[in-house]
């Protein structure tokens, strides 16, 4: 063939696939599905038009996070060039209030699953669709104090453990707890959750289905976020404040879920908020030296992945998926989400 027969040949199958897409109304460049993460990539800021952010929730493409100052969540994709969109309006939370919601502080805690996003916004519960819309409420259960789903209920904790249905119904009651519980994470048999009062600070389970709650670990200082995998419990303890000195004896844990020793995977990391898991590996925000950290479950040293502006002052959240870390930060200007390879 000819050098001028593959030009005209390119040219034919350019022009064939721009009439492809023009057929299928695409007007502007198809962003990826998620973004590459590979090793080595420096972080990318993924902004947000929020104040304080509160916590995060990556699911498929996109990236969810509460702004607890502008009273919303927004949804925006895990690709850079993304734009966010805020997935509840004033005229949307004015609509929920004449419908009964009554006054709200939004928000506080967050799920997402594939259809819709679940959230604490004080004194109650809420859900809306994905692409947003008028907040509908769970359950009139007062103060919740953390959320977690599954695939058929969302798991709210205050005084008491309990769940209702995804689709709404009626509230079930699974345990009367001697005080708050925070840091709700759910696998297929039980509800996990801490007792946050220090000194006798404990991780605990109860049965979904209701039943004896169980402790898993004892005497920990300020024990907070909880997530799970199959055989182990993990969890962060915010540490004591003495005068100055904020988190002290603050560390990463982990126990299996069938009791047994306590193993800490890191110690003295400021105050802790928020903490993610995946196969291998736990992620956490060191606090006290502004850094996203990784220690692999198995055992081993933290390694630091990226560096953290924020410090004092702020909770810092994070959640991971298959190749990426996802953080809250900011700078004096704006707030935003991270995203570094894991």
């Amino acid at each position: 063939m000819s050098r001028w027969a593959i030009i005209l040949s390119v040219l034919a199958c350019a022009c064939g696939a721009r009439t492809a897409l023009e057929a299928e109304g695409a007007d502007e460049p198809v962003l990826p599905t998620a973004p590459q993460c590979r090793p080595g990539d420096s972080p990318v800021v993924l902004p947000l038009p929020a104040e304080v952010l509160g916590p995060i929730r990556q699911h498929g493409e996109h990236v969810y996070a509460i702004d607890v100052v502008g009273h919303t969540i927004y949804r925006r994709p895990k690709d850079e060039r993304g734009a966010p969109t805020s997935l509840i309006s004033s005229e949307q939370w004015r609509a929920a209030y004449e419908a009964g919601s009554g006054d709200v502080d939004c928000c506080l805690a967050l799920a997402v699953d594939d259809a819709r996003v679940y959230f604490t916004a004080f004194p109650r519960s809420f859900t809306i669709p994905l692409e947003g819309g008028v907040p509908s409420i769970l359950t009139d259960v007062v103060d919740p104090k953390d959320i977690a789903i599954d695939a058929e209920h969302v798991y709210l904790a205050f005084g008491d453990l309990l769940r209702v249905p995804l689709g709404g119904g009626p509230t079930e009651h699974l345990a009367a707890l001697e005080e708050d519980a925070y840091g709700l994470a759910v696998d297929g048999s039980y509800v996990y959750f801490t007792f946050a009062n220090s000194p006798r600070g404990r991780v605990l389970r109860s049965p979904k289905d209701g039943g004896a709650v169980e402790v898993l670990a004892d005497h920990q200082v300020r024990p907070r976020a909880v997530r799970v995998d199959r055989d182990s419990v993990f969890w962060v303890d915010q540490g004591d404040d003495q005068g100055m000195q904020f988190g002290v004896g603050s560390g990463v844990y982990m126990a299996p879920k069938v009791g047994g020793a306590v193993r800490a995977l890191a110690t003295d990391q400021g105050v802790l908020e928020s903490l993610a898991v995946d196969d291998d590996s736990v992620y956490w925000i060191d606090a006290l030296r502004g850094r996203v950290m990784k220690a692999p479950k198995a055992g081993g040293a933290p390694v630091a992945l990226a560096p953290v502006s924020l410090t004092f002052g702020y909770d810092a959240y994070i959640d991971v998926d298959d190749a990426c870390v996802y953080w809250t930060d900011r700078d004096l200007d704006r707030v935003f989400v991270m995203r570094a390879p894991k």
